[in-house]
């Protein structure tokens, strides 16, 4: 049994157009996704900037409430949870450490502060157990008395990553944790999380716009494309073998640390669609190289090309299909 089901999620945020207009549009920021996430695992979330990927991850963490669709954690319904019950199950670790951090506290007061929101322990236990969680994210204990701004961007992100851990989540979702970051301390705190996933048995759902991070973390990647998964596979089969137009651009966009390689690719032509007006059918076709007569016509349905790996292209489906 999976430990997070999404099934079809649904995220419109109605806006209006204009200072003197009374039409109301809607912005469709997330568009029926449906994923599972199996206990353990770290699944990848990659996709332009605009594609969806944060308001899903806010979805999923319960801060914001899904305009259609269903989320199961632990297989209870996400609206059925008492939201301090939930919060001890799943923790958020957000993108910029330098705003996620209430820079008038000290740093002991900030990882402790779930221990006593959710009455873990008396003083003492809550100070050994600050005192734990400070090493397990590479820290001194004795830091605890400073406050955020007398520390780097990589080690505020260490403080968020104990948090996040206080009071013993089973799934924590990466809102970009390490974007805001140099690369040398991307990669550090990257590996902290892998080791604390295998000592823990923590679960990742880890949003990414950097495919060498995913490459480097995930176990599988699910690919997004204005507010719609358009391929989900093991990372091996969808590095390997990209089944999607729009995963194949943008794993040829991605830079390689080989001078004697060639230039990336170009990339797209355009820029992404408004998700206030999307366009009919699939919603990549009008900047796909390989669009066909039904791609303006019809999102296509989901298909596996290997085991595990899923894509909704028409590419992949039988020719006969295409009505």
């Amino acid at each position: 049994m999976p430990l997070l089901t999404v099934d079809n999620l649904t995220k419109h945020y109605p806006v209006r157009g204009g200072m003197f207009s009374g039409e109301k549009r809607i912005v469709r920021a997330v568009d029926g996704v449906s994923l599972a996430l199996e206990k353990g695992e770290t699944l990848g979330l990659v996709g332009e900037s605009g594609c969806g990927k944060s308001t899903l991850a806010r979805c999923v963490a319960g801060l914001e409430k899904p305009t259609a669709g269903r989320i199961v954690f632990r297989n209870i319904p996400l609206d059925q949870w008492e939201r301090k019950a939930l919060r001890r199950a799943m923790q958020m670790i957000f993108q910029d450490p330098y705003s996620s951090l209430n820079p008038r506290w000290r740093i002991g007061s900030i990882v402790g502060e779930p221990l006593v929101i959710h009455k873990l322990g008396g003083r003492a236990e809550r100070a050994e157990r600050l005192a734990e969680l400070l090493r397990e994210v590479g820290l001194s204990p004795e830091q605890s008395h400073r406050y955020p701004h007398e520390f780097s961007g990589g080690q505020r992100q260490r403080v968020a990553v104990a948090r996040a851990l206080a009071v013993g989540p089973e799934l924590i979702v990466c809102d970009e944790p390490v974007s805001a970051l140099d690369v040398s301390i991307q990669a550090q705190v990257l590996n902290l999380l892998r080791d604390l996933q295998r000592r823990l048995g923590l679960t990742y759902l880890f949003i990414s716009h950097d495919l060498s991070v995913v490459g480097h973390i995930s176990d599988r990647v699910a690919v997004m494309y204005l507010g719609r998964l358009v391929e989900l596979a093991p990372r091996d089969g969808l590095f390997d073998s990209p089944a999607h137009p729009y995963t194949r651009v943008l794993l040829a966009s991605a830079p390689v640390p080989d001078p004697s390689a060639p230039p990336p690719s170009p990339g797209l032509r355009g820029d992404p669609p408004s998700p206030i007006d999307p366009p009919s059918g699939c919603p990549f076709h009008p900047r796909c190289p390989e669009a066909m007569d039904i791609c303006p016509r019809k999102f296509p349905p989901s298909v596996e090309t290997a085991p595990g790996h899923h894509v909704s292209c028409w590419l992949h489906i039988p020719r006969e299909e295409h009505k």
